[in-house]
């Protein structure tokens, strides 16, 4: 496929482009391996950051800061570490001339997403940054925004010559997970505000998307997904603020197209276009006296390798279980995919990435480069909704929450009041149908291991069948 033959002189242009830019993604909540692995694979200076550090100075020597897709709490899951000082030292800094990326809940947060929702959050108010109102709020379980669904769209570029989509097609797809599409306001704006512009929309549902309003089977004249397309609602969109730039996706442009969103496509040049865009107007400070980060234990990598062979094991025993009660009732469908397909193909191909993981923790195990230790040991916070963690906590994330999925297939089935209800008790919610379950974790697993290996110089060992489609 051309962009899978071009990755490799991609990376390489990249690497020139980006060496030395400071990258951070947040790491208190949702899920931010793709976009690690995105830049460390290009040769930025990569490293995750949680909330409880941006009243610390740590903004001071960032070019660009990452907010990704949310966890089990969404939007609201994100705001509560960062708390208000947190956002509002966000905010200063991208005026100061930073950049701020989002996609879907990272890119809720820093649109107007009206009063109600801030007095309910005054995070959100205090980052406030871009002039685009939601085209599908709503007082819903998803805090003020109402979901149109999950999977593959069709998107068309709105501007061919802006710089955020330069060498992409006139149209090409790009995965959604229920996040926000936008409308542009147009009216002038006061400093340090400026317009917005719109350089994406969605265009079309692909065969591979389930609309939100078939997670449990309602059935409305008109799908939200088609009133917001009616309506020129954008899912992606760029704003200055101040001095800085704010870039927000409502969609995925880090996700890849399988069930458990690894294989990349065309749209992870919209990143790759923002921070080459940063890289021009660079304005990191990096400490004279850098702190010293403890080295890797690298017997941790043959550990997590050992756990991932386990829960490998765990994904074919659970693939077994098509027929048990718990995934022949009425359950939410997603990607296209009713919940018996979707079940099949995650945990089946969630065993061949859990293997293919522990083979490269393996092998890393033994040839590995210094790296920081963070990347391997590092626990969730307690305030983290999901977010970052180190690959041995990740590696046994997965394996508990697999052993979790096996034992409540012999309970009582229960009735799903939601199409995200049952988190943490419901078979099917635990294993497959999302980036949080075991299957999504084995993926970022999968991604945190690929950063590893990119950032110990060992990218020769990086297994490419998973990574590009």
């Amino acid at each position: 496929m051309p962009f899978a033959r071009d990755w490799a002189n991609f990376c390489q242009a990249l690497a020139i482009d980006l060496k030395g830019l400071q990258v951070s993604v947040y790491g208190s909540g949702g899920s931010p391996y793709h976009y690690l692995a995105l830049a460390a694979l290009w040769g930025a200076d990569v490293k995750p950051v949680r909330a409880e550090d941006f009243s610390s100075g740590c903004l001071d020597t960032l070019d660009v800061i990452i907010f990704p897709g949310g966890g089990f709490k969404a939007m609201g899951g994100m705001l509560e570490p960062l708390g208000v000082e947190g956002a509002r030292c966000i905010r200063h800094w991208v005026a100061s001339g930073g950049m701020y990326i989002g996609s879907c809940a990272g890119s809720f947060l820093p649109a107007y997403v009206g009063e109600t929702y801030w007095q309910a959050h005054e995070e959100a108010r205090q980052l406030h940054m871009v002039k685009a109102r939601l085209a599908n709020s709503s007082d819903s379980i998803f805090e003020g925004l109402s979901s149109p669904g999950v999977g593959t769209l069709s998107a068309k570029i709105t501007n061919p010559d802006h710089w955020l989509v330069k060498g992409l097609p006139e149209s090409f797809e790009i995965v959604h997970y229920n996040g926000p599409l936008f409308a542009i306001e147009t009216e002038s704006n006061a400093a340090p505000f400026s317009s917005s512009e719109g350089v994406m929309q969605p265009v079309s549902a692909t065969e591979e998307f389930t609309p939100a309003e078939a997670f449990m089977s309602l059935a409305p004249e008109e799908l939200l997904l088609n009133r917001c397309i009616r309506q020129g609602a954008f899912n992606g969109l760029v704003s200055s603020y101040g001095e800085g730039q704010v870039v927000l996706f409502g969609s995925h442009p880090e996700f890849g197209f399988d069930v458990l969103q690894l294989g990349w496509k065309e749209p992870v040049r919209l990143i790759a276009n923002a921070l080459r865009f940063q890289a021009r107007q660079r304005k990191s400070q990096k400490p004279e006296n850098p702190s010293e980060q403890k080295t890797a234990d690298y017997s941790l990598l043959f550990e997590s390798a050992k756990r991932l062979e386990r829960s490998a094991a765990l994904f074919d025993n659970l693939a077994k279980a098509s027929a048990n009660p718990w995934l022949t009732g009425e359950l939410p469908s997603f990607l296209g995919r009713e919940a018996s397909q979707l079940w099949q193909e995650a945990t089946s191909r969630g065993a061949e990435v859990a293997l293919a993981t522990a083979n490269l923790a393996l092998t890393l195990s033994k040839q590995a480069s210094a790296i920081d230790e963070f990347w391997l040991d590092d626990p969730q916070k307690s305030n983290q909704d999901v977010g970052f963690m180190g690959l041995k906590q990740l590696s046994f994330e997965i394996e508990k929450q697999l052993e979790l999925a096996l034992k409540q297939l012999d309970a009582k089935p229960v009735q799903l009041a939601h199409a995200y209800d049952g988190f943490g008790v419901h078979p099917y919610q635990i294993a497959v149908s999302s980036y949080l379950s075991a299957a999504g974790l084995c993926a970022a697993a999968h991604l945190l291991t690929v950063t590893i290996a990119k950032l110990s110089h060992k990218e020769s060992l990086i297994p490419y069948e998973f990574l590009l489609a």
